[in-house]
């Protein structure tokens, strides 16, 4: 969960080409991305765990508007995605962590499943 990636080796993806898939909520977005704490810190998301332990690239998925809180991969697949279907969903969705920041500022109005 969103508590544990401090406890995670991400040190087998070093070299790797990663995307990252948060859930569609804010919980999901600030573990991928990172947040502030309590005491004005800022928390390393996975993202930036990932790009530290080595890997080649990192990229995201924006989760799409409209959908429930929480929505994750595994939920297109439910809603009856096949390999070809994710993979078309990914080519759409997946951007650059620079993007991914721009896009899910809290400023910036996208649904997030709320």
């Amino acid at each position: 969960g969103d508590h544990g990636r401090h406890h995670v080796d991400f040190s087998t993806l070093e070299g790797r080409d990663v995307i990252v898939w948060p859930d569609a909520d804010q919980s999901g977005i600030s573990a991928a991305l990172g947040k502030e704490d309590r005491t004005g810190n800022m928390r390393d998301g996975v993202c930036s765990m990932v790009k530290h332990a080595g890997a080649k690239s990192v990229r995201m998925v924006i989760p799409p508007d409209n959908v429930v809180k929480g929505w994750d991969c595994g939920d297109l697949v439910k809603e009856g995605a096949d390999r070809k279907g994710v993979h078309a969903f990914l080519e759409a969705r997946v951007v650059s962590l620079e993007t991914a920041r721009q896009r899910c500022q809290p400023e910036h109005e996208i649904n997030l499943g709320r």
